[in-house]
């Protein structure tokens, strides 16, 4: 995935600046390659806002480069109105598809506002338009419930975990979130560890899932030669 990446870097940036291809998919794109690191070079950034700026000018209403930018504002600029207000303009670009719009907004209103309530409305307004959600909504929303605890939102992040594992049944990570939240938050240590179970039957290789199996373990019945055999076989699949 790594050699695929930089490959798709390396095309789009020829493209942009070898080939003059002005178009607001193409910069768009490049950009979100470039902010992909956690911490990615002041560089980098600097240059993904002008390029998203840009794929704005060519085309006011490109909703992604609209979420990119108030991303980018909000993570790294803290430039969290500006963010709102792009957000505002991804909604009113495409009124037939406010989902993604949607989630941003709530997870913008939830962390840079601290307006629980109105990011848990924006968060079910998102949810209600789709039968079947994306993945990454779902876990804003899940991430949102544990850390808001209140009354009740265990059990519905219980039940929106449940429903993930079940439409995507080979995401080793999204397992281990599920089965973390169960011994972390509810005490549940033997639904997590079928959970795990789960997860390493379909990835028997997962450095992840071998992790997880490991620390769930030793939490509960002290080190043993069977965690620490995990622990070291995560570690040789994933030295870093």
């Amino acid at each position: 995935k790594g050699e695929s990446g930089a490959r798709i870097r390396s095309l789009l940036k020829s493209a942009i600046e070898e080939e003059g291809i002005d178009h607001p998919v193409v910069l768009s794109r490049y950009a979100l390659l470039l902010t992909a690191p956690i911490l990615a070079p002041a560089e980098d950034v600097a240059q993904a806002e002008q390029l998203l700026t840009r794929a704005l000018q060519l085309d006011p209403g490109h909703v992604p480069s609209l979420l990119r930018l108030a991303t980018l504002l909000s993570n790294v600029r803290k430039q969290h109105g500006d963010a709102m207000s792009l957000l505002q303009r991804a909604i009113e670009a495409d009124p037939s598809d406010k989902f993604e719009p949607l989630s941003h907004l709530a997870q913008l209103r939830s962390n840079a506002f601290n307006d629980k309530s109105g990011a848990e409305l924006l968060y079910r307004q998102a949810l209600s338009r789709h039968t079947s959600p994306p993945l990454a909504t779902v876990r804003r929303f899940c991430d949102f419930l544990q850390r808001r605890l209140a009354k009740g939102d265990l059990d519905e992040c219980d039940s929106l975990f449940s429903w993930a594992v079940q439409a995507y049944p080979q995401n080793a990570p999204l397992f281990c979130e599920y089965a973390w939240m169960l011994h972390n938050c509810q005490g549940q240590q033997e639904k997590a560890q079928a959970l795990l179970a789960r997860a390493a039957a379909a990835n028997p290789l997962h450095p992840g899932v071998l992790a997880a199996q490991g620390a769930l373990m030793e939490s509960y019945e002290g080190h043993k030669p069977e965690s620490g055999a995990l622990f070291l076989r995560a570690l040789q699949l994933d030295p870093a």
